[in-house]
């Protein structure tokens, strides 16, 4: 998939955080290993590492199956580099995936990732 594509996911998850009265805090976040999407807070005040996923249509495969195991141990990682950067060990944190196969077609799932 191509980044413009997968650019564009982000962006239609962005506005669909913001409708559900998210406030987007920060947008592709590199720390060393890994990547954040999108990192939010829900309107109770949890923060929220978003990982953005787009249905291409045709796909034999479905975008959940991209975050495997490993994939998990990075985001996992990279939200703890994040939550020490930021100097904030006592918020509530949740891992969360969104698929995007549309503007208006929008799965949101909360709590994907349970750490061990």
């Amino acid at each position: 998939m191509s980044r413009h594509i997968g650019q564009l996911g982000e962006d239609m998850a962005v506005a669909y955080l913001q409708s559900e009265g998210y406030d987007v805090v920060a947008r592709n976040v590199v720390m060393k290993g890994g990547e954040l999407d999108i990192v939010a807070k829900d309107p109770d005040g949890t923060l929220v590492f978003c990982e953005v996923k787009y249905y291409a249509p045709g796909s034999q495969v479905h975008p959940l199956e991209a975050i495997t195991y490993i994939k998990q141990k990075r985001l996992i990682k990279s939200a703890q580099l994040y939550l020490l950067r930021m100097g904030n060990f006592d918020i509530a944190c949740r891992f969360d995936a969104i698929v995007v196969k549309t503007a208006t077609d929008i799965m949101h799932l909360k709590n994907v990732i349970v750490q061990e």
